[in-house]
């Protein structure tokens, strides 16, 4: 997505935001977040810089003096920094300005006392707006860093790279999900992330840029086993072919498994990211051991409505049925044409995405 349209959805957003329900309850400069789909903090203190600066004013450092009074003397196990920055200047500039706040902010920390290595970065730059920026006090609002204290459950990082094949970094949007966890950053640009996640979690980690494939992998944190998560995902060409993640469906329906839910969001996702990509939808079935069914089968019939199902879904939210196809395949594709075990059969229920035009 080009940048100036990303900088104007980001400022349509962040005025629809400040319309529905922009609420900081502020005590002094001390303020109690509860962001969606984040995981909640035990303490949490928020500072605010002066424009263009990431130096501490008098103010921002008597805050994070009472914060770190507060709550220094209880047992932190991880601590998570996220700067801001108005939208005044350029995304990159901006996205420098708010990395420079958050090293700010970890220094002082550090210095008070609190070991380096339970901190995590995070710098939003100008992408995640709590206010309007077309006046003074909003654009202060948004001049911020958050320092998110998590004492209940213990935290780990988790650090990884995205690059291409020539090993440039690629600044991806990185999603690490759970059953309770939901979180996100940006990849720098030279594609390094890191994050805090719940200790001993299976975790799913998706990750998302213009103009490649996305990536969707499953993990388990912890601080007793070191993972190296380096990701290359495959640039986006015309007649690639991906099958979608843990895509399954109920036998002899064209039900799919509620657990296989979120794989449509990550396409829908996908499709919005690309807005010149072209897709083929294609329906599979489980007809092991026989040999190809006719186009009139009612096995042909089922991988139809199973590539249907998808079309529909991508259509009623909104992407223009002029970039989508699809057709089933009955069992002439099968990945495991000779299936005897469960695990097998559902890999051969299945939909793929084949890349038509871009």
């Amino acid at each position: 997505m080009p940048v100036q349209w990303r900088r104007e959805i980001n400022r349509f957003l962040n005025m629809l935001r400040a319309v529905i329900n922009v609420c900081l309850i502020l005590t002094g400069n001390l303020v109690l977040l509860a962001q969606s789909g984040s995981p909640r903090a035990d303490a949490v203190a928020m500072v605010h810089f002066d424009f263009g600066k990431h130096d501490l004013r008098p103010d921002a450092d008597s805050v994070l003096a009472a914060f770190y009074a507060r709550h220094g003397q209880r047992d932190w196990d991880s601590v998570k920094i996220v700067a801001h920055t108005d939208a005044i200047g350029t995304l990159g500039a901006n996205e420098g300005l708010s990395q420079r706040r958050a090293r700010t902010i970890r220094d002082w920390l550090v210095q008070a006392g609190v070991d380096s290595a339970l901190i995590t970065l995070d710098w939003r730059g100008e992408l995640d707006s709590v206010a309007v920026n077309s006046d003074d006090h909003g654009r202060q609002l948004n001049r911020r860093a958050e320092i998110r204290v998590f004492l209940g459950q213990r935290m780990s990082r988790i650090e990884g790279s995205v690059r291409d094949s020539t090993g440039r970094g690629i600044p991806a949007q990185i999603v690490v999900h759970g059953k309770a966890f939901r979180d996100s950053t940006t990849a720098d640009t030279a594609g390094r992330f890191t994050m805090l996640v719940p200790d001993s979690t299976v975790l799913g980690l998706d990750i998302f840029h213009p103009g490649y494939l996305y990536t969707t992998e499953m993990f388990k944190s912890g601080t007793q086993r070191s993972r190296a998560l380096h990701y290359q995902p495959r640039p986006i060409r015309r007649d690639v072919t991906f099958e979608l993640h843990r895509f399954y469906f109920v036998g002899n329906q064209a039900v799919l498994l509620k657990h296989s839910e979120p794989e449509l969001v990550r396409l829908l996702r996908f499709m919005q990211m690309n807005p010149t990509v072209a897709i083929s939808i294609e329906g599979h079935v489980n007809f092991p051991n026989r040999p190809r069914v006719s186009r009139d089968s009612w096995e042909f019939d089922l991988s139809f409505r199973r590539a249907k199902l998808v079309y529909t879904y991508l259509v009623d939210q909104g992407i223009d049925p002029a970039r989508l196809t699809f057709d089933g395949f009955g069992n002439w594709h099968m990945v495991y044409p000779e299936a005897r075990v469960e695990a097998q059969m559902a890999k051969n229920r299945r939909v793929e995405i084949r890349i038509t035009d871009y």
